[in-house]
Order: structure tokens, then sequence, then C-alpha cells
């Protein structure tokens, strides 16, 4: 059985996402001014994080892009109505193969901790199929059926929306219980505040 994730490991995990995202606006800001696509931003993110936290995470492996269950390609699409009348993908409905932006989790087993997607708010992508992609990678792992390649059974999922003065976080428990789903709005100025706070500790 999957075990649930911890409030303390939560609390671990925003933590560091809060101060790799600072990293990014303070050290590579032209990405975001720029509006450059998300694999650009999730890109230094990856970089920071996995520089800064990797000890923290010794026992996982952090992935980005990652499109596989196992040795096999999720091979499962997912169809949404989209938010846009027009979306880069679509007009109604569209249908993709899943692929996460960056993940925390054991390869070939069912310890997967966290998936994060990213989007800009200027990026003409559906946000309707991150939205519905956390929600499916976050079911319990007893929902799968034999077609559901897809549903991975993550701890927690987490949605990150840019611009440049702020991000925006949604959090998508294991439950899949909506009532329980928060956002937390945090300035650009505070992230780089905890970037740089943890910097200053680390050299103590």
């Amino acid at each position: 059985m999957k075990r649930r994730l911890q409030m303390g490991k939560v609390k671990r995990v925003k933590d560091a996402v809060c101060v790799a995202l600072g990293a990014v606006y303070k050290n590579e800001f032209r990405l975001i001014q720029q509006q450059c696509h998300e694999l650009n931003i999730v890109g230094a993110f990856y970089h920071y994080f996995r520089s800064m936290f990797e000890r923290d995470f010794e026992s996982y492996s952090i992935d980005m892009e990652y499109s596989r269950m196992g040795e096999r390609k999720m091979s499962k699409s997912i169809s949404v109505s989209a938010e846009k009348r027009k979306c880069s993908y679509c007009h109604e409905k569209h249908s993709r193969r899943v692929r996460s932006d960056f993940i925390i989790h054991k390869p070939g087993t069912d310890d997967n901790l966290v998936v994060i997607e990213f989007k800009g708010e200027w990026s003409k992508g559906c946000f309707a199929w991150d939205k519905k992609k956390l929600q499916e990678l976050t079911k319990p792992l007893s929902s799968r059926s034999d077609t559901d390649d897809y549903v991975c059974g993550y701890q927690l999922g987490v949605s990150i929306v840019l611009n440049n003065q702020r991000v925006v976080m949604s959090f998508y428990p294991d439950n899949n219980d909506n009532a329980n789903l928060n956002s937390e709005e945090i300035s650009k100025d505070e992230l780089i505040d905890r970037y740089e706070s943890y910097l200053s500790r680390s050299v103590e």
C-alpha cells in the first residue's frame, strides 16, 4: 500500500520548491521576462533544485520531462475540455500522452513522491490539461485499471503558474479530494528572499 505523504515531507517539498523558484527569479529572470517556453524555465528550475536539494531526497531520483512508467511509455491519453476557445493544442478537446515537467520518484517502484507542472501566465497551452493530468497522476494506485498507465499514485501534485511578479502554486493531495485543494500565491521578492536566506544559512 502506498504511503501517505506526511506533513513534514509536504513542508520540506514546498520549502525546497520555493527556494529553487527563488533561484530562478534571481538568476534567470530573463526567461520569465521574455516569456520563454516553459521547457527553458523547467530546465533552470531542475538545475537549481538538483544542485541544492539532491541530498535531501537522496533515496529518490529527480527528473524532468518524464514520460515513462517503468520501462514503458505512458500510453494512456487523457481528453479534457479546453478552457480557451483556441489553445495551442486544440479548439474544443484534445488527447495527449502523459509527460510530467518535474518529478521526484523511485523509478520502477510505486514510491512516487511529487509531480510538478509549470505554466507561464502567457502560455497559449491549455491550463485545464495540467489540472487534469495532476488529478490523474495523484489518484490512488488502487484505482488503476489494466489500461490506466498514467495513474502513478504520486503523493503530491503541484501546479506552478508564473508571471513577472509572483507565482501561484496549487496543491493536489493524493486523496484527490478537491475540497482539500489549496493554492498559495508567493511574490517574486519573497521567493528571492527565501533563496538568499538559504544561501546565507548554507555558508554559516
